[in-house]
């Protein structure tokens, strides 16, 4: 992030840990094969974690505790796929209750 703020440049990471896109990207383009399955903001891709798992990617660890919280009755709003996110999505959740 340093480097693309000091350059004004855009840098191009490609990678499966979705641990590495939540945290250093804002945009991503996922695909499979050769095939384009989607692209926009993180928000936007990780708005499907089905679609995910099925290019064979799985959502960061963060958000798969946001989904056992769900299961549990504990449903969390937010970035839940970012530590950061996660915790302001804890205590906003904690806060209402």
């Amino acid at each position: 992030l340093a480097y693309r703020d000091a350059k004004n440049a855009t840098v191009i990471l490609v990678s499966h840990s979705m641990e590495d896109m939540a945290k250093y990207c804002e945009n991503i383009v996922m695909m499979s094969g050769a095939k384009l399955l989607k692209s926009g903001s993180v928000s936007d891709v990780f708005s499907e974690p089905d679609l995910l798992r099925e290019a064979g990617l799985d959502m960061p660890a963060v958000f798969r505790i946001s989904e056992a919280l769900a299961k549990r009755g504990l449903h969390l709003f937010g970035e839940t796929y970012t530590v950061a996110g996660m915790r302001d999505a804890i205590l906003s959740a904690l806060r209402a209750r």
